[in-house]
């Protein structure tokens, strides 16, 4: 676990934009357009469904093997006008990748138990997932040198 225990941040999805430094690289595919800058969307005047998944695999003597399958990422964009986008999306934010948490037995003596009888108990926990992210986003073509682009987002 990461970041004050809310699982490892999961960053930019879009391999073509990945550059150096782990900054972005806006025009990684050849029509410049990536889901990571906003700016670049207005550039295809096509609905876009966008949909990223991810596989884990795991095998280690010590444990039995371990598959898993995520779909990590998916997005609607479709144009409201001339050089104008609008999209939507869920992605992930940070993911923990199950993890188990046990406590000590803990015991209620029989005073205190609703039965009469001392119980004793064991907490367990498994946590698998994170938070996610919901993004808006909005794209225009400005002037044939800018373009603009904006995301909001929130985490459940």
């Amino acid at each position: 676990m990461a970041l004050y225990g809310v699982g490892e941040k999961i960053g930019n999805i879009d391999v073509s934009s990945v550059a150096l430094g782990n900054s972005t690289f806006f025009s990684g595919s050849k029509y410049g357009i990536t889901t990571s800058s906003p700016s670049t969307l207005w550039k295809s005047s096509l609905t876009q469904f966008t949909i990223h998944s991810g596989i884990n695999y795991l095998n280690i003597s010590s444990l039995s093997q371990q598959f898993q399958h995520n779909l990590t990422h998916f997005s609607l964009t479709f144009p409201v006008g001339d050089k104008k986008v609008i999209g939507f999306g869920l992605k992930p934010a940070f993911r923990t990748n199950k993890l188990k948490i046990e406590e000590d037995l803990q015991y209620i003596g029989a005073d205190k138990s609703i039965t009469g009888h001392p119980i004793a108990y064991k907490n367990s926990y498994m946590i698998d997932g994170g938070i996610s992210k919901m993004f808006l986003q909005y794209s225009s073509k400005i002037n044939t040198r800018f373009s603009f682009g904006i995301q909001y987002s929130f985490l459940f």
